[in-house]
């Protein structure tokens, strides 16, 4: 995200990212001072504070309503300038102070407009309570089709807008919430999506170079409700490449915490309770520096194509809930399924017993190095071509065997592992 030119603030923080709002900001002021105080009506300076006097909103964002906001945005969206050189292109920020808005219609953004809201609510999101601004969707069912919000851009042209701030809640079930489609160079920060009945919080189509940071997904879904994990993805890279999520904390979503598509990268992220914690289905991904446990799953699925992915310095433990430790063809803290090449290191395993830590499913080539675990039973299930240095397993020998050899065993030591190799 190198490109993006950052706006600071009086304390020096990024304001946010943004390529085609031209104004004048007062460096000796705030973020929230900033945006609070710019008129509506001043065009020249691209953005819209959707609270500002004489604003619909104004009255229809009030602790005791639950009007449809969807339509009010849109129209500030669509009446913000449009580019001369690129007519799909718009300037501008719109901006929520803190409040509740309810959402029923989906709004669409078009290049080079971003929405920032006003810090974080409070605790779980909640009509009833929190600060900061809360976008509820207000029971957004099946006559409603298509995301809630579209960032909508053409042929990965420069985008560079943001979503920033901004709480999201409430009920739209089987629908996405964020969608980014023919989006390049787009970042996500500082937001909330908790306690939120969507398919997917964030999903991409077509885009690149697409950072999600210091964001919390919680609730995503069906959450594990009654046993169920069927859906509610919080991050969906799936047709996303260069692209990376940073600092995100996700629990109990009812989907996969991260699906990475091509070229992606996950670092010191937080992925506990969920359905999988990272589902991996591109090339050359890296997962590094995260805690990945209690996942009803795997911890970790890498797919048919994911081919040459690293996986180094991360927790990864206890996942696996589904079966209570018993081995399963896709539960386990790590699944390779059909990989060709990876990379597993300095990682720490701390299964419950019986449980798979690493599970390769088919033959791969890949290293396994300076790892620990503890107290499974079954370390890795089969080896494929996988080199391993410096494994070390908690009151365990090790031992590199191949099937038949295996078989052979009149008795099995219950202090030995058996890497099991073709």
């Amino acid at each position: 995200m190198s490109n993006i030119k950052r706006l600071k603030d009086k304390d020096g923080n990024d304001i946010f990212p943004v390529t085609h709002v031209n104004a004048v900001f007062d460096g000796n002021k705030s973020l929230r001072e900033i945006l609070n105080n710019i008129n509506i009506s001043d065009n020249s300076n691209n953005i819209i504070n959707v609270k500002n006097p004489g604003n619909d909103l104004v009255a229809l964002t009030g602790d005791n309503t639950q009007t449809d906001v969807g339509p009010y945005i849109q129209a500030m969206i669509d009446a913000l300038p449009l580019v001369a050189s690129d007519p799909l292109t718009r300037n501008g920020v719109i901006y929520f102070p803190p409040g509740k808005y309810y959402i029923k219609t989906p709004i669409i953004v078009p290049l080079g407009v971003s929405l920032i809201g006003s810090s974080y609510s409070s605790g779980y999101a909640n009509p009833s309570r929190g600060f900061g601004s809360l976008l509820i969707l207000n029971d957004i069912t099946s006559e409603t089709t298509g995301p809630v919000i579209t960032f909508k851009g053409s042929n990965l042209k420069g985008f560079g807008g943001c979503l920033r701030d901004l709480t999201f809640s409430g009920n739209a079930a089987g629908m996405l919430c964020v969608l980014l489609d023919n989006v390049f160079c787009f970042e996500i920060t500082g937001c909330v999506f908790e306690h939120l009945n969507v398919k997917r919080a964030i999903q991409t189509s077509n885009c690149n170079r697409i950072s999600v940071r210091d964001s919390d997904f919680v609730f995503v879904g069906d959450g594990g409700k009654n046993g169920s994990f069927t859906t509610g993805d919080a991050i969906y890279f799936g047709s996303a490449g260069d692209s990376d999520v940073f600092n995100c904390f996700i629990e109990s979503c009812g989907g996969n915490a991260i699906t990475l598509g091509t070229d992606c990268k996950v670092s010191q992220c937080f992925l506990d309770l969920n359905k999988n914690g990272v589902s991996i289905s591109g090339k050359h991904n890296k997962i590094s520096d995260c805690s990945i446990k209690l996942n009803y799953y795997a911890g970790v699925f890498l797919g048919n194509n994911s081919d040459y992915t690293e996986i180094s310095g991360c927790s990864i433990l206890s996942n696996n809930r589904r079966n209570s430790g018993i081995t399963n063809s896709s539960s386990a803290n790590i699944v390779i399924d059909g990989n060709k090449w990876f990379s597993i290191s300095d990682c720490q395993f701390d299964g419950t017993t019986s449980l798979i830590d690493i599970n390769i499913k088919t033959s791969s080539t890949g290293y396994i190095s300076n790892c620990r675990g503890r107290s499974g039973d079954i370390f890795i299930l089969d080896t494929g071509n996988a080199m391993m240095k410096n494994v070390h397993y908690y009151k365990y020998n090790i031992v590199c065997i191949t099937q038949s050899e295996y078989d052979q065993l009149e008795t099995k030591d219950p202090n030995t592992i058996y890497f099991i190799k073709e």
